[in-house]
């Protein structure tokens, strides 16, 4: 990060990031096919924020990004099998941002280049991308906060999109506060769900984008810090969602939809924190458990005037069955099977000491 002079920042980011995966899969508990996995991905950013008032009230930022993935798949036992492409993405974001007097207004747009091509493709591919969209956040009296925003999306043949959330919170008594929120987002086919063709398997280029709505809201009792109750809930929504019909990718004529209703609290005891909850999923398919508990417990103290810091953290975690997810590496997608996971736990703890600045810690996950 480089601060050019008082007003005007210039930072830049690189990620570069290297792995070898082996990907297992079984069939009656006997492992049929090992394919191994390489992974390479660089990621570039340089972003410049500029304050045009000494107040910091307004703000200007562009970013500018680029993105080279590729990845290759291979069988050690299998020669025929071999996968091999390439996404390089160059971006382009800028905005600009008011926040006065608990307003807070943002305005921007961008553009994306993108090149795909490999194996599993018939040809080098440039499904470009851009949008523009801006946000909104202002009281309304004392007690009440509105927030909105739009983001208008297109890419390559297809219609813009319009993608679009509202929400409001307030307080309805001392220490009482009410969320609620509503949204509209459509998601395009990618690369491979659009143009993939390899070893019996196809994209559909005439694939729609998908649609997702949700409305959700939630209740807060909170009495400081550490008292709190919370109980929220939500109805999605999906249509045209994209779904993989042997050997093909199609849109699903049906619509597929959820609620959920969640109940969490905590409290403090001594030198103990509790917390707890649960939630409830109302669907026809289960791709996450249809019911969870979970709670955690933190143990705190301080010992030698402040010298010695002691933590002690407890978690336990329980799942309802769920329909088993499969995931297939040549179409990089997660599938969802016919078959069943029972219900299942996980228990996790982890001590720790504090002394002076130096911490050290045990941690054990099961």
């Amino acid at each position: 990060t480089w601060q050019i002079d008082q007003d005007l920042y210039l930072r830049s980011q690189v990620f570069l990031d290297r792995h070898k995966i082996g990907l297992a899969q079984y069939e009656n508990l006997n492992e049929v096919v090992r394919p191994l996995m390489q992974e390479i991905r660089d990621d570039y950013f340089l972003d410049l924020t500029w304050f045009p008032d000494k107040a910091h009230q307004n703000r200007f930022h562009v970013v500018a990004f680029a993105t080279n993935y590729s990845r290759e798949l291979w069988d050690e036992n299998d020669p025929s099998f071999y996968l091999q492409f390439e996404d390089i993405r160059y971006g382009l974001d800028a905005n600009y941002n008011l926040d006065i007097n608990d307003i807070n207004l943002l305005v921007g747009g961008g553009g994306l280049y993108t090149r795909v091509r490999g194996i599993p493709f018939s040809q080098t591919y440039y499904p470009h991308s851009g949008n523009i969209y801006g946000s909104v956040q202002l009281p309304l009296g004392e007690k009440m906060n509105i927030h909105a925003g739009v983001n208008i999306a297109a890419q390559g043949k297809y219609t813009p999109q319009i993608n679009a959330n509202a929400g409001l919170n307030f307080q309805i008594a001392q220490n009482q506060y009410i969320d609620l929120s509503v949204g509209r987002t459509n998601r395009f086919p990618n690369s491979g769900e659009r143009f993939f063709d390899f070893d019996t398997l196809y994209g559909n280029p005439d694939l729609v984008p998908e649609r997702h709505s949700r409305i959700e809201a939630s209740y807060q009792f909170r009495l400081d810090d550490n008292w709190q109750l919370q109980l929220d809930g939500g109805y999605h929504l999906v249509n045209d969602e994209i779904f993989w019909n042997e050997p093909y990718y199609t849109n699903s004529e049906n619509s597929r939809d959820f609620a959920y209703t969640g109940l969490s609290g905590g409290f403090p005891l001594w030198k103990f924190y509790l917390k707890a909850g649960g939630q409830y999923t109302f669907a026809d398919l289960y791709i996450t458990s249809r019911s969870s508990v979970w709670g955690k417990i933190h143990f705190h103290d301080v010992w030698l005037n402040g010298a010695l810091i002691f933590d002690l953290y407890g978690w336990a975690q329980f799942y309802d069955q769920h329909n088993d997810l499969f995931f297939d590496p040549r179409m990089d997608r997660f599938y969802v099977g016919d078959q069943i996971t029972e219900a299942y736990q996980v228990l996790n703890w982890k001590a720790a000491a504090t002394i002076k600045e130096a911490r050290i810690f045990f941690e054990m996950d099961n």
